[in-house]
């Protein structure tokens, strides 16, 4: 069986520690053991990957001289088949140690965003992006969003692997669906790991102004911003606030909901649009980049403004929302976001790379 050793940053239940949940058993079909390197002091998900039967290193940060060090002493310790890096943060020098260690092994690199920094952080970037180009780094992108985002900014080239979804679990929740208590109230889900990317007091802002309207929110909050603490505390003292905190059920969450509101600066391919499309619950998302790929999905409607967010829960409000009967998701949509799927294109990536250093 090959080996593939995965780098992350801190494992919190996020995008890819999320779908490295749902697909375990489709990379051993496939004849590929994953090892998963955490980078960072925060590993809230470690050891949920772990029992499902993982292999998990744990190490300081790669920014930190400790952390690198401990990075290279991992690319030495077997002859890896292939070397993934899905961090953002020093992906630069992570290729070109891994490269100068490991010369004759494939590295690939998965770009989870629609980055557009400026100044400095350019800079930065650019120089990054030179060092992995000398390191022969191939390029992932999760959505025709991040590809040209990366080539119009970047002069990056990359193929598209879009993510997955727990199809599952997801399939279980519906089924829990018909049993669950509903409120009368419009009810409304936010999802992210809270920090100034994910913006959910965007969306608070709006839907506090506003009494029929309850919220789940649901993410870790280590960086949530004081302004977003503030409106989810306001929300809880009028009854408002129906979960607030990580959950390991988000599908119970939105089988449970009208509407999932999405209002990030800025997105690759957000985890959660797929399996709120899937559930088939109506989903509103900020208009920025990184989303478009979701337009054409239906249930999808974005916003560009509060005020026209605004407009939408008013709309809503006015509506029959109360019928909360999950619609038949589109087997098409079934098979582009399945585990299976995603698994088979990055295996089948990896092993016409090994093919190409033979």
């Amino acid at each position: 069986m090959a080996t593939a050793l995965h780098i992350m940053g801190e494992l919190k239940p996020s995008g890819m520690e999320r779908m490295f949940e749902s697909s375990f058993p489709h990379w051993k079909y496939a004849g590929w053991n994953i090892v998963i390197v955490g980078s960072g002091k925060f590993h809230p998900f470690a050891e949920t990957l772990q029992k499902i039967g993982y292999d998990i290193i744990i190490i300081p940060s790669v920014k930190s001289l400790k952390g690198f060090l401990s990075l290279i002493r991992i690319f030495r310790l077997e002859q890896w088949d292939v070397i993934h890096n899905h961090s953002e943060s020093m992906h630069g020098p992570i290729s070109l140690i891994s490269r100068i260690v490991s010369p004759k092994t494939p590295i690939v690199r998965t770009i989870h965003n629609c980055f557009q920094f400026s100044g400095k952080e350019k800079f930065k970037r650019n120089i990054q992006n030179f060092m992995e180009a000398k390191s022969k780094v191939y390029r992932v992108s999760p959505s025709l969003d991040v590809m040209e985002n990366e080539f119009k900014l970047w002069n990056v080239c990359s193929q598209i692997i879009e993510n997955w979804v727990d199809l599952e679990g997801i399939e279980k929740a519906k089924k829990k669906q018909k049993k669950m208590e509903k409120s009368g109230n419009l009810i409304v889900t936010l999802v992210g790991n809270c920090s100034p990317i994910k913006n959910h007091e965007f969306a608070l802002n709006v839907i506090s102004r506003f009494e029929e309207i309850q919220v789940f929110h649901i993410g870790e909050q280590s960086r949530i911003t004081a302004d977003e603490r503030n409106l989810l505390n306001s929300l809880k003292l009028r009854g408002a606030l129906l979960h607030d905190g990580p959950s390991a059920h988000v599908f119970d969450f939105f089988c449970l909901s009208d509407v999932h509101i999405l209002s990030s600066v800025h997105e690759g391919m957000g985890l959660v649009i797929a399996e709120s499309i899937v559930l088939g619950i109506e989903t509103w998302i900020k208009d920025v980049p990184g989303v478009q790929w979701a337009k054409e999905l239906p249930g999808v409607r974005f916003f560009e403004s509060q005020l026209q967010l605004q407009q939408m829960i008013e709309e809503k409000l006015q509506s029959d929302f109360y019928n909360r009967i999950l619609p038949e998701v589109d087997s098409r949509d079934l098979n582009r976001f399945s585990p299976n799927r995603g698994v088979f294109e990055y295996t089948s990536l990896y092993n016409s790379l090994i093919s190409r250093t033979n």
